[in-house]
């Protein structure tokens, strides 16, 4: 071979070397240093707005004696503890709602505003003073402690009747939704 063709060999030799290195220096920036797997986020229930501690309600009625033929008023409560508690993550800024599935007795139709509302929890069970009607399949707003009201953070229900009748009221149920 002659010194041009040896030339043109080592040229080929070095480029070939520097492919070969380029490749190396590649595939080493390359190397894998670790990995990150992010997990599965599903979407947890949003704490209740409103709880209570009972199923069956104690009734007692806040006007007297109930005698066939007279109006009145009847609270509702867990005993002792409110009907309703609000949970204090219910803010003005961020009211719960829930809403209400009932059908009342006829004996409770005295005034579509007063038929079935709430009151504040006093703990001795007596009076329905102030308070705000509730209407069946219609959402109701909760705000913690913002109007004793409507809105404190115990609420027991209060029932008016227009003439009581001779065979009593029958039970009846709210379920609440949210």
């Amino acid at each position: 071979m002659g010194p041009e063709k040896d030339r043109k060999a080592f040229g080929i030799k070095l480029i070939v070397i520097a492919i070969v290195l380029i490749g190396i220096v590649a595939t080493a920036a390359a190397v894998m240093l670790f990995t990150h797997t992010f997990p599965a986020i599903s979407p947890t229930a949003a704490p209740p707005s409103i709880t209570t501690s009972c199923s069956t309600l104690t009734a007692s009625s806040t006007t007297g004696p109930v005698v066939v033929g007279q109006s009145g008023r009847i609270r509702f409560t867990c005993g002792t503890s409110a009907a309703i508690t609000v949970s204090t993550t219910c803010t003005s800024t961020q009211p719960c709602t829930a809403t209400p599935t009932f059908t009342l007795p006829s004996a409770y139709n005295l005034d579509r505003t007063l038929d079935l509302k709430f009151s504040p929890h006093t703990g001795a069970g007596i009076g329905c003073g102030g308070g705000v009607g509730i209407d069946s399949g219609t959402a109701f707003s909760f705000v913690a402690g913002a109007n004793p009201d409507v809105n404190s953070l115990g609420i027991d229900y209060c029932g008016s009747y227009s003439s009581f009748p001779a065979d009593g009221i029958p039970s009846f149920t709210v379920t609440w939704s949210q």
